[in-house]
């Protein structure tokens, strides 16, 4: 499966409540191959995509912005047997938030 294919998609969770969309995935170097192990959601997502996560993260705290919901999604916890349509295997409430 092409992963970035997955960039953008919106997640559900098992009760299909929104999750966000995925907009960054983190990987690591298994034996000498890249092996996605978490997907990123929501605004701190995005932050994380852009090489300047500490000027916006200090931008968003000079607006105010009330609102900056994100999550980490393991592997595991992510079923992508239809790409178009992610969703999880656990509620929104058991994935671990961004900072």
């Amino acid at each position: 499966m092409n992963v970035e294919l997955l960039l953008g998609k919106h997640v559900i969770d098992a009760a299909g409540e929104s999750v966000g969309h995925i907009e960054e995935l983190l990987a690591e170097d298994e034996s000498g191959e890249l092996v996605v192990v978490e997907f990123h959601t929501g605004i701190r997502g995005v932050a994380e995509r852009l090489a300047a996560t500490r000027v916006l993260m200090h931008l968003w705290r000079t607006l105010r912005a009330t609102k900056m919901e994100g999550f980490a999604i393991r592997w595991d916890q992510l079923d992508v047997s239809d790409p178009d349509h992610p969703r999880t295997h656990c509620p929104k409430s058991t994935l671990r938030p961004l900072p």
